[in-house]
């Protein structure tokens, strides 16, 4: 078993000129996250015009890549794209979502990330407030990752495979958390690897809140994972109520539920990101 880059030519996009992924410096060949997943959704079967390339262009070519297939040679079992997408997803803290390019919905990349603006804003004439929930229970104090995962390697010169740590020092003082995360992903380049874990440890060592809105039809388009709302009440969880003063949250869309009524949606306030988005 080998490790499984990409193609020596980079993929193209469906204009036919513009390269999807980028030669990586570990042999010189298009091993870049971006790449590797558009080229298995297409082998998935997956038409590119069902793709919508401007998200993967703006999410950019990721860290370099590398698995195995099978990951062990002896291994009798049988991978889907499924299990291979998820572990790329994983490895560089994306998603893939439905979203609207033009008048049509189709595969997008979502970046985990901190807020650049808003794409909607919905004030308390135009949307319910549901439920509100503060989720404690997964905050982790450090993060340890292993990567660069190779069944063979050459004497002397490689290490695998090898590990990566990040703490949150918020969650051990203001959570009193000393659990550790432990995943692993698919860089094998050691800088790469570390700012995932430096990431995750942002993620996950502080809690997590989840607003349930319902929003009325004119919000149908604009209900989309991944897109940032400005959520305007003057009853705004987290705030000491003040008559005639309006609170803004900025949250992200995690879930989204569409019908002839309108849509519900369940959105998260990124605290761990945007609390570190200087660092991100």
């Amino acid at each position: 078993t080998c490790r499984v880059y990409g193609p020596k030519t980079p993929s193209k996009y469906s204009d036919g000129t513009t390269d999807v992924g980028v030669a990586v410096d570990d042999g010189g060949i298009d091993g870049s996250a971006v790449s590797i997943l558009y080229w298995l959704l297409i082998l998935a079967g997956i038409p590119a015009s069902d793709i919508d390339e401007t998200s993967f262009q703006a999410v950019g070519p990721g860290d370099a890549l590398g698995r195995a297939i099978p990951r062990v040679k002896s291994s009798q079992t049988i991978e889907t794209f499924k299990d291979v997408i998820k572990e790329i997803l994983g490895s560089m803290l994306w998603k893939l979502g439905l979203v609207r390019s033009g008048t049509q919905l189709k595969i997008g990349l979502i970046e985990l990330a901190p807020f650049s603006s808003a794409d909607s804003t919905v004030d308390e004439t135009e949307h319910a407030l549901t439920g509100f929930e503060l989720d404690w229970s997964d905050v982790y104090y450090s993060a340890t990752l292993t990567y660069n995962q190779r069944e063979n390697a050459l004497p002397g010169v490689d290490q695998f495979p090898a590990t990566v740590l990040a703490t949150n020092d918020r969650a051990k003082a203001l959570h009193l958390s000393s659990k550790n995360y432990t995943a692993d992903i698919l860089q094998y380049v050691e800088a790469d690897a570390q700012t995932i874990a430096d990431h995750l440890s942002f993620v996950l060592g502080d809690r997590r809140a989840f607003y349930e809105l319902t929003l009325g039809q004119e919000f149908i388009q604009e209900a989309q994972i991944g897109k940032a709302f400005d959520l305007i009440r003057q009853f705004m969880p987290g705030y000491a109520v003040a008559e005639g003063t309006n609170r803004t949250r900025r949250l992200s869309v995690i879930e989204v539920e569409k019908s002839h009524n309108g849509v519900k949606l369940v959105l998260e306030d990124q605290q761990g990101i945007e609390d570190n988005e200087g660092d991100w």
